[in-house]
């Protein structure tokens, strides 16, 4: 039941945001990755819906789109000795309590994520109008398991990873419903558009639990008191984008995008209505489902591109974007309509609040600078490097909630078949920087209940690679 906000890593992430995904490439969690070095606010394409409704206004005719990425997403998390969380320091002593909450395990998941949409210029010179579903925040994860704790007499929860105090498996996934409107003002080769997106959110999530928040495999009788946690939650929201598009040049060959995607609900917190069962080893009863709902909130996103074209054969090409992860403060499982009022330490009335999660997550840049060639009129090929920055303190870092500091590059291309075809195809991978959480470094187990969960002291390391494939009909 860790919460956290996209992963993936990589596509499809609550990121994407909330439970159990990995990391999400560029900055933060943003799983926006559709289209490759085409999803920018400068250039005028079907991505355009998302990425600059503005930009819109540079397209004529009408446009369908079909975009997939396939992805590969692997994560390593080392739990080291200053990670173990007993209740009782004593339990360090004993090896088996040890070697069944520390250790090596990882994750190597394929994932997928699509984006549909349309555009069309109405027939007139000055409106345009644009429909896509995608998902710009998402991720899902399901850890190895470990076959040698599988008949374990100490510990057969073991066989989930040492990890599992934070994640076993989880999806979290934000499908966006946009439209757009774009004006143009061709005298002055200026664009102005406005989106309103419905959001289809949903997660789930498993992890082991107990309910004191700590690693504790058996109690001081040698009774079992590993527990495990399922939370499976949906619900909706909505919110705005705007951005500006500009062509100050009169040849054109200067393009200029500035964009604004306003946070889910406009920055308040999202409830989700869905169900949690937790089953304590101590408790010989089934546990019964319970209603409950989760806050969280998502980033609004800021975003500015160029593109110059230095010839007819090559063009270059730079976006940057900046994501106010620091709206991220908590998550909360309350029951059915409670409020979630945590204290400074997380401490909270647990009558109204099963788990409360401070975050204290930051803002987040990311920065490409590519460039496009064309040898033949109706081939581009293009490519990119980019740098993104970590939303994630150390503080508050664990194997369900990843991010660090990363570089990615990309290279394709794209092939007009026919005046009413196009066919683009490119690979991209996301190096994530290695990070140590150190002793003292960590301070999910220092929280108060019921925001108390097992440290997250150790070592991490994260890598995706993607492809990603559109079909462009246009007419």
């Amino acid at each position: 039941m860790r919460l956290r906000a996209p992963l993936l890593g990589i596509a499809c992430t609550i990121a994407a945001v909330c439970l159990g995904s990995a990391p999400a490439g560029a900055a933060g969690f943003l799983t926006s990755r559709f289209g490759a070095d085409h999803g920018q606010p400068a250039l005028s394409t079907p991505y355009a819906v998302y990425f600059n409704p503005a930009a819109l206004g540079g397209m004529r005719g009408t446009h369908i789109i079909g975009d997939g990425i396939l992805a590969l997403r692997s994560i390593t998390h080392t739990r080291t000795d200053g990670a173990l969380s007993p209740s009782d320091p004593a339990y360090k002593a004993d090896p088996k309590y040890k070697d069944a909450n520390t250790g090596e395990n990882s994750a190597n998941n394929i994932l997928a994520s699509p984006y549909l949409g349309v555009t069309t210029d109405l027939g007139t010179s000055s409106f345009r109008l644009g429909a896509a579903a995608y998902v710009p925040f998402g991720g899902a994860i399901k850890w190895n398991q470990d076959s040698a704790w599988a008949n374990d007499p100490y510990a057969k929860g073991a066989v989930d990873g040492p990890q599992r105090w934070s994640s076993i498996s989880g999806r979290v996934m934000n499908l966006y419903n946009t439209l757009a409107l774009a004006y143009r003002i061709e005298s002055m080769r200026l664009s102005f558009g406005v989106s309103g997106s419905l959001i289809v959110s949903s997660a789930q999530a498993l992890r082991a639990r107990n309910a004191d928040g700590s690693d504790d495999v058996l109690g001081p009788n040698g009774a079992l008191v590993e527990g495990r946690s399922l939370l499976e939650v949906s619900g909706l929201g909505f919110t705005m984008g705007g951005g500006v598009h500009w062509e100050p040049l009169e040849n054109r060959k200067l393009r200029i995008g500035l964009s604004y995607m306003a946070p889910a609900n406009f920055g308040s917190e999202m409830r989700l209505k869905g169900t949690l069962e937790q089953q304590f080893g101590s408790t010989p009863s089934v546990a019964k489902q319970i209603e409950v709902d989760l806050l969280q909130k998502l980033p609004d996103v800021l975003r500015i591109g160029a593109a110059y074209r230095l010839s007819d054969t090559l063009e270059l090409r730079g976006d940057a974007q900046w994501e106010r992860w620091s709206l991220f403060e908590r998550n909360c499982v309350v029951y059915r309509d409670a409020a979630c009022d945590l204290g400074p330490n997380g401490e909270a009335d647990a009558s109204k609040v099963i788990l409360g999660i401070p975050r204290g997550w930051k803002d987040a840049l990311g920065v490409r600078a590519g460039a496009a060639y064309w040898p033949i009129k109706a081939l581009e090929v293009f490519g990119s490097l980019g740098l993104g920055t970590s939303a994630i303190p150390k503080a508050h870092l664990d194997a369900a909630s990843f991010d660090s500091t990363n570089l990615f590059g990309t290279l394709g291309a794209r092939y007009q078949a026919t005046s009413h075809l196009g066919i683009a195809g490119s690979f991209t991978h996301i190096q994530y920087f290695d990070v140590t959480v150190s002793d003292g470094q960590s301070f999910l187990y220092e929280h108060a209940s019921p925001s108390k969960s097992p440290s997250g002291v150790g070592e991490y390391s994260a890598r995706v690679s993607f492809l990603n494939v559109n079909v462009t009909y246009s007419f």
